[in-house]
């Protein structure tokens, strides 16, 4: 097995049973019922030491640090449903890079925010 972060499939499994819209095919999330305001915010990296869930999770975090989302998002679901909400992952976008990365990294923001939503995490 290799280590590398290549994924001959683009993690497809991130989108089963998604929608895609627009011309380059970007998972659509579904409806939303959760319309309240977030109580407060959480970074990703704390979810584990925080003891009051009446909060949003956030990933204004840099990429390093949740960058397992695109492997290992399943395993998070039973931490994340705890919480009020999340708002969906942020692969930055940054603006010098070009224009395919940015359109890689909303893929993998709504991809992400998909699996977690199709798995019972508030968004």
């Amino acid at each position: 097995m290799s280590n590398s972060k290549i994924d001959d499939d683009s993690y497809a499994f991130l989108t089963e049973g998604a929608s895609f819209v627009g011309d380059y095919e970007i998972p659509m999330l579904m409806d939303l019922d959760n319309s309240s305001i977030p109580k407060g915010l959480v970074p990703f990296e704390k979810i584990n030491q925080v003891k009051c869930y009446r909060r949003y999770v956030h990933f204004y975090v840099f990429d390093r640090k949740y960058g397992d989302l695109l492997t290992a998002s399943k395993p998070l679901v039973p931490s994340l449903q705890k919480f009020d909400g999340i708002i969906t992952p942020d692969f930055s976008l940054i603006s010098n890079r070009s224009v395919s990365i940015q359109i890689m990294h909303t893929y993998y923001n709504r991809a992400v925010g998909f699996i977690f939503l199709k798995n019972g995490v508030r968004l």
